[in-house]
Parts: C-alpha cells; sequence; structure tokens
C-alpha cells in the first residue's frame, strides 16, 4: 500500500472513531475489503487491511477499534480461516463473521 493511501486509511478510521462512526467490512470475491463511515468510504485490500493490524501494538489496536463494531461478510471459509489469524486478539464481542443472509457464521466469543 501506497504510504498515502495508508495515511488516509488510518485518518479515516480514527475520523469515524472522533465522529462516533461504525466500521464494516465488506469481503467480496475479489478480495477487496471496504471499510464505510457516516461521510464516505475506504477501499483497501485484504492483504493490506492484515498489514494494517500487523502494524499496531494490541493497545493501539483496541483503541482504534474499542469505539465501533467490526462486521465481516464473507462466504469464504479460507478468507474467513486467514483473518482470524490476524484479529482474534481483538475484544472478544467486537468480531462477528456473517454470510449473504445475515446469520452469524463465526463469532470471536468462540475462542
Amino acid at each position: 500500500m501506497r504510504t498515502r493511501d495508508h495515511i488516509k486509511m488510518v485518518a479515516g478510521i480514527y475520523r469515524m472513531i472522533i465522529n462516533g462512526g461504525y466500521l464494516v467490512q465488506t469481503i467480496d470475491e475479489s478480495s477487496k475489503t471496504e471499510i464505510i463511515d457516516k461521510m464516505g468510504g475506504i477501499n483497501v485490500s485484504f492483504e493490506d487491511l492484515c498489514k494494517l493490524l500487523e502494524r499496531y501494538s494490541l493497545p493501539e489496536l483496541r483503541k482504534i477499534l474499542y469505539s465501533f463494531a467490526l462486521i465481516i461478510k464473507t462466504n469464504d471459509t479460507s478468507i474467513m480461516e486467514s483473518l482470524k489469524l490476524s484479529i482474534q486478539f481483538i475484544e472478544r464481542d467486537m468480531i462477528l463473521f456473517i454470510n449473504d443472509n445475515r446469520r452469524a457464521l463465526y463469532g470471536v466469543a468462540k475462542y
């Protein structure tokens, strides 16, 4: 990810927190992840999302993610398995995997 894009993405996440926003991530067949807030959206690849999660320490990630729910919408179990490795340390009640029927596939509480 280019530095400018990374800064834009992080700024967008902090803007969401400041405005009491929320984070929704949609992983589609092309492995694109869309981060949407009330004021607009930022597109980032699945790989870049993993890099972002690896870049911050646990306390920093908690500060970033504490204010909103994280929803990962995907039907691809391999993506879910990969993503679980990156996000399993985030607060237990903040993550829920859902499919197109909006049914829970996997909750972090199962860790």
